[in-house]
């Protein structure tokens, strides 16, 4: 990126000016945006995610059976109804 040259013709704050620049062309960039949004959404949906399965989310007083996540409600089974066991499914190597 920068060669020898470069850096002896210029004055160390024209260094650190340009290689400034080139920090804010890369994270202005719409790659980087896109992964900044990606990476919120998958922080949101794993939070949810941990909530929904230790059952801490918030419920509002006529809402027994339903859950709110964002803007989405989910039904949500009886608290007598116990948690099925998938472990039957898994592969042993």
């Amino acid at each position: 990126m920068y060669g020898v040259s470069h850096f002896r013709h210029n004055s160390p704050t024209k260094i650190k000016r340009r290689i400034l620049l080139d920090i804010r062309r890369i994270l202005s960039s719409p790659i980087m945006i896109s992964v900044v949004i990606i990476t919120e959404l998958l922080v949101e949906y794993t939070t949810a995610l941990a909530k929904l399965t230790a059952g801490i989310l918030p419920r509002r007083r006529g809402d027994n059976d339903v859950i709110r996540i964002g803007g989405f409600s989910l039904r949500f089974p009886a608290r007598s109804t116990p948690v099925p066991d998938f472990s039957s499914h898994l592969v042993d190597f």
